[in-house]
């Protein structure tokens, strides 16, 4: 079940401070860490229902018992009523268009489309937005409007798993109030990997908050395991769907729940379930917000003691040039390890509700060491080229990328120290010259 809120920009280039997509996987995940918590003594309530869907007065009902506690373990109070209204469908798909409408041009999506067949993530000619839109009609559950306000709940969202989608979302509502979270985003808007990285802040601090909810309610006995497996158990088969998606749309989908919650409890997600929501820290992050996807997979390269692993600026000068005239670079952005990771082999776990999602379940050897990239995607009449370039942290993380790229795909490359260039479509005779050129800007 897909619960939109805040951040976005999952499939693609959606804004990511204006229609994040969520994923039913990431409340699964936390069943998996509470499941096997004791409960009390006493008996459980009765058994969930798991295909009875939530009215609009059992919604409102739910807020208000759990807002409280929501506060409780946030730290924070709620300056202002949250609205709750239940929606439909067809409501909930006319919002998302409008939303990608309005921070997402259809020439925008276009180039990044073309952008992800280039280096392999995607098959040609695949849809991103009815993919993407599809991925909505068959998981949507609800969703958190930071420019509203308002928590919008689907009607079909089963009333087993709706009070800790509740309590997800109104997390949301509640760092909202005191940060802002669009206006963080805007402004890092057209960084694709700092806004992933930071949405892996905004959904970690509710994913926390949504498990330390639901283990509560399990230690008091007011949740039965026995209906939440059942209502799992019905859910596979769109988690099996979700494993149809290209690797790169699973891997924007899930990591800022599932590596946004590692990240906040610094690596130890028993931190979490010992002592509770890190407020201080999450409070940190919030005014001092990670840089890049590498420091949500590497939580030590942000909460270390020594100096953080900030990325180093990458910018691609003129090599652009070398393609010759009536060439137009029409976009440009960042990959990020989590992304770039994926054309050197780095693991994506199964989107089901059993796998153990780490972040060294993300990445790789051929990833990890990443320092920055930039890509330019430039076009004329009809033909394309896409430069990337790459810089490590040492000569030696930039042999074991360049090692693992696999020849021949439409890719070229050239290492030089510490830099890897690539180039991808149809450049022809002009690769070699695109490459030398994009190089020695890289290592001067």
């Amino acid at each position: 079940m897909i619960h939109t809120c805040e951040t976005a920009r999952s499939l693609t280039r959606f804004p990511h401070g204006r229609e994040r997509i969520g994923i039913r996987v990431a409340v699964g995940l936390v069943f998996l860490i509470v499941l096997s918590l004791p409960v009390a003594g006493q008996e459980p309530s009765a058994p969930v229902e798991p295909g009875k869907t939530l009215t609009s007065e059992e919604a409102v009902a739910i807020a208000r018992e759990i807002i409280p506690e929501v506060e409780e373990m946030r730290g924070l109070e709620f300056k202002r009523e949250v609205p709750i209204e239940i929606i439909d469908e067809d409501k909930a798909i006319e919002y998302v268009q409008a939303r990608l409408a309005e921070f997402q041009s259809p020439e925008e999506l276009a180039h990044v489309q073309v952008v992800y067949e280039l280096l392999g993530l995607i098959p040609e000619g695949l849809d991103l937005l009815e993919t993407f839109l599809e991925l909505l009609r068959e998981q949507a559950g609800g969703f958190y409007d930071p420019e509203t306000g308002t928590f919008y709940v689907l009607d079909s969202i089963p009333r087993a798993v709706a009070p800790v989608v509740i309590a997800h979302e109104l997390t949301h509502a509640l760092d909202d109030q005191y940060f802002g979270l669009d206006k963080r985003l805007k402004k890092v808007n057209g960084d694709d990997d700092r806004m992933l990285a930071f949405s892996a802040v905004h959904e970690g601090s509710a994913t926390c908050v949504m498990t330390l909810h639901l283990s509560r309610a399990m230690m008091a006995g007011e949740i039965d395991p026995a209906g939440l497996q059942e209502f799992f158990e019905s859910e596979q088969e769109k988690a099996a769907k979700l494993e149809q998606l290209p690797v790169v749309f699973r891997r924007q989908l899930i990591a800022p729940y599932t590596l946004g919650a590692e990240f906040l409890v610094r690596g130890n997600m028993l931190r979490l379930m010992s002592g509770g929501f890190p407020v201080e820290d999450v409070n940190r992050v919030y005014d001092d917000p990670p840089s890049s996807s590498e420091q949500i997979l590497h939580p030590q390269k942000y909460w270390g003691d020594g100096e953080r692993d900030e990325p180093r600026p990458v910018d691609l000068d003129d090599t652009g040039k070398a393609l010759g005239r009536d060439w137009t670079r029409v976009m440009q952005g960042t990959l990020g390890e989590l992304t770039l990771g994926i054309i050197v082999g780095a693991p994506t776990p199964a989107a089901d509700f059993q796998s153990t999602q780490q972040a060294a379940d993300w990445t790789n050897d051929a990833a990890s060491g990443w320092g920055g990239d930039a890509w330019e995607l430039w076009r004329r009449e009809g033909k394309t080229v896409l430069l990337v370039g790459t810089v490590w942290d040492s000569p030696t993380d930039a042999e074991e990328f360049a090692a693992a790229l696999t020849p021949g795909g439409g890719l070229s490359w050239k290492l030089v120290g510490d830099t890897v260039a690539l180039v991808a479509g149809e450049s022809g005779k002009k690769t070699d010259r695109l490459l030398s050129r994009m190089s020695a800007h890289l290592t001067d």
